[in-house]
């Protein structure tokens, strides 16, 4: 018979409460605290958190600059209570193992956000930076797939969903009514937009995506797009680019450089913003779903150019669409590399889309440049 299990449990999470057992694990005066308590280079100052959970409790009034013993403190806390829930997962694998269920039931562990322990002088989640936005996340096939492998692709929450369900061999519905949509809409056809891992667990891809967004709000809109090397931040407002952050996890693993803020990086971060408006693209149901307006009512800004660049709705029969607009003027660029920021125009003076594509270019990289107005 089958059957679904779900089980939450609230630790590791303020306040750092455990039983006496699990605290004395630790020494604490062994726990060493971050040794990046600063902001960034080029700081955005939309992302900061300012651990205002933390400040709830009686003995830390200042959010920043926390005493490095009140630190240890933290930390020792926060492993006491990994610790004590870990205990609790054991208890009820123990139980799967004891009912002979181990065999046949598929385990998933993960989080739903991850959690500063001084990074930056951060402390908490609440925001859209790396050590808030990673979670835990462990599948266990027992039908087959690759023992003990570590995957380095980006993936995202909406992915289990699908996951379970091919793993499980159930079919995979349909996705629900957005509540914003009339009633009357249809429902057929839509699939999920999350993304079955199924073949990642067994072998057979290393990813299934090139990028996952998180999102967070403080005073703007914060969209982040993650991939297996860089996070892209846009901060939106309005319907306004408010700010943007870069960063390198394998140069800069502790996020000490925004590189938004550095030359050379315009063409990356134009490729992660089309990219990012593409992926919410496709979570929309249907015309009338208003899912993520802020990021789906706005243009990849082009910084080469300091002009706006609209996404490509597709390219067919050797031709460029867009989503264009009466008594204004395009320009078709294209380039060969899309890192290297050399962009050439190809069609200037353009009224109206399609345009179609020059002689020989079919395998460039294009863009469409607003010129005017």
């Amino acid at each position: 018979t089958q059957f679904f299990l779900g089980v939450g449990f609230k630790k590791p999470h303020l306040p750092f409460v455990a039983p006496k057992s699990y605290w004395d694990l630790y020494d604490r005066t062994n726990f060493v605290i971050h040794p990046f308590q600063q902001h960034p280079l080029h700081e955005v100052t939309y992302s900061w958190n300012y651990a205002n959970e933390l400040t709830e409790y009686d003995d830390i009034s200042v959010p920043t600059n926390i005493p490095p013993a009140k630190q240890q403190e933290l930390l020792h806390g926060y492993y006491a209570c990994i610790s004590f829930v870990d205990a609790q997962v054991g208890r009820l694998l123990d139980r799967l193992e004891t009912l002979g269920l181990a065999s046949n039931t598929i385990v998933i562990l993960w989080g739903d956000h991850g959690f500063h322990l001084g990074y930056h002088a951060e402390w908490g989640k609440h925001t859209n930076l790396e050590q808030a936005s990673r979670v835990p996340f462990i599948i266990y096939n027992p039908f087959g797939g690759v023992s003990n492998q570590l995957v380095k692709t980006p993936v995202s929450s909406t992915d289990l969903y699908p996951t379970l369900c091919a793993l499980a061999g159930v079919p995979i519905p349909q996705q629900p009514l957005n509540q914003r949509e009339a009633p009357t809409a249809p429902a057929t056809g839509r699939s999920l937009k999350g993304k079955s891992l199924a073949a990642i667990v067994n072998g057979s891809t290393n990813a299934v995506r090139t990028g996952a967004i998180t999102l967070f709000r403080r005073g703007a809109t914060g969209y982040a797009y993650r991939t297996d090397r860089y996070r892209y931040l846009e901060w939106i407002q309005s319907g306004n680019l408010m700010a943007r952050e870069l960063y390198d996890y394998v140069d800069d693993p502790m996020e000490t450089i925004n590189l938004a803020g550095e030359p050379d990086y315009d063409a990356l971060m134009y490729q992660y913003s089309v990219a990012m408006r593409t992926e919410m693209d496709d979570f929309k149901l249907s015309a009338n779903d208003t899912a993520c307006t802020l990021l789906q009512s706005t243009l990849p800004f082009n910084t080469i150019t300091n002009e706006p660049a609209l996404p490509i709705e597709r390219m067919q029969n050797g031709q460029v669409h867009w989503p264009d607009a009466t008594g204004v003027t395009y320009r078709l660029m294209s380039t060969t590399n899309l890192m290297n920021g050399g962009w050439t125009a190809r069609v200037t003076n353009v009224v109206s889309s399609p345009v179609t594509l020059p002689l020989g270019q079919g395998q460039d990289y294009f863009r469409v440049d607003v010129v005017s107005p």
